[in-house]
């Protein structure tokens, strides 16, 4: 914990990404919990990781492919070109969180999110 609040503070993060981290550290240290992981605060979680990542404007041009392999193929390799070894584990969730947050506050983008998810979640099912 203190090597991640130490290196957040000399980072490069927008300022409401470093606030929201050092919020849920420091929520986590007091209750052994974050309550930006817990379901209704998954829009705000999605947002800091959106920023965490910085690749808002990447995802608005790749959410117009309709393809849902394409998209997914086209999402994991922004990831993992802005972080190398990124566990492929942490590919959906990630994946989930950056375009949550690309569809708050747009019926058009959210529809987009929605199906995504539902074919995420068959191919889960189906494995």
């Amino acid at each position: 914990m203190d090597n991640i609040q130490g290196n957040l503070s000399t980072s490069n993060l927008p300022t409401y990404v470093k606030i929201n981290v050092l919020e849920a550290l420091q929520e986590y240290e007091k209750n052994g919990n974050a309550s930006v992981w817990e379901n209704n605060e998954f829009v705000k979680f999605s947002w800091v990781i959106s920023g965490l990542f910085g690749l808002k404007h990447n995802i608005i041009k790749l959410a117009k492919i309709t393809n849902y392999d394409e998209l997914t193929n086209g999402l994991k390799k922004l990831i993992h070109d802005k972080v190398k070894d990124l566990p492929e584990d942490l590919d959906m969730p990630i994946l989930q969180s950056l375009l949550r947050d690309y569809s708050t506050g747009d019926d058009s983008k959210l529809k987009v999110y929605s199906e995504w998810l539902r074919i995420a979640r068959e191919r889960i099912k189906g494995l």
